[in-house]
């Protein structure tokens, strides 16, 4: 439930604020929020750690047509997204990555959406499992030995305005090429990130924390070295 506490006690200002209400709980309906909240909640309680991305789509809502480049061009909406740990970056020794200067969101997807998604002109390389160790390559496997999907790394990076870079900076790279911007950046707010983090324990003096299970982190890799000995003998 949403509400909005009118500030003044006319009637206009009164149905302004139900009006508000209305609007948000439209929007909760429309984009999901109750299931981005459950992703988001499994993520931090999995890593300890996890993220809504605040970013602006500009495909969705009513089509208008095509720009210079060939790209289909609509009104544009919010678009939120729940993000693991694992597809998050800052400056290394960051204590805060809400308030930090840059962050990137990192995400694997089939060369064939990237190649639509950004208009290229050919398949990007399938390159987000070439820097997985023979460990993370093993358990992307899984016990059936299936091959992992050949997926591509897209890698966009937000920085807002700051001292030494006033308009701010938001780019989107596949390998060694750029395929969307640099643009400035394009949010109202300026003294934080588009990002809003979770965790599910918090760790002093630094934005990763912790979970309940990470304490069953090194017991369950002993238990799974005893088991696989034991099968290998």
């Amino acid at each position: 439930m949403f509400e909005v506490n009118p500030d003044a006690p006319d009637d206009e200002t009164i149905r302004g604020a139900k009006l508000a209400e209305g609007v948000l709980t439209d929007l909760a309906r429309t984009q999901k929020w109750e299931r981005l909240r459950e992703q988001v909640a499994w993520a931090a309680w999995k890593g300890g750690t996890a993220a809504l991305c605040l970013d602006w789509d500009t495909t969705a809502g009513r089509y208008l047509g095509q720009t210079i480049s060939g790209r289909d061009m609509a009104q544009g909406d919010v678009h939120i997204e729940a993000l693991a740990i694992t597809e998050l970056a800052t400056e290394p020794g960051t204590r805060d990555i809400e308030r930090a200067c840059w962050w990137i969101k990192a995400q694997a997807i089939p060369p064939a959406e990237a190649k639509k998604l950004y208009g290229l002109p050919k398949l990007p390389p399938a390159n987000a499992s070439s820097a997985l160790t023979p460990m993370q390559a093993k358990m992307a496997r899984g016990t059936n030995g299936q091959q992992p999907l050949n997926l591509t790394l897209v890698l966009t990076y937000y920085e807002r305005p700051n001292s030494d870079n006033r308009q701010g900076t938001v780019a989107v790279c596949i390998g060694e090429e750029i395929v969307d911007g640099p643009l400035p950046w394009p949010f109202p707010f300026k003294d934080r990130l588009n990002l809003v983090r979770i965790t599910e324990t918090i760790v002093e003096g630094r934005w990763t924390g912790r979970t309940v299970v990470s304490d069953a982190v090194p017991v369950q890799t002993a238990l799974n070295h005893t088991w696989t000995s034991t099968l290998e003998h």
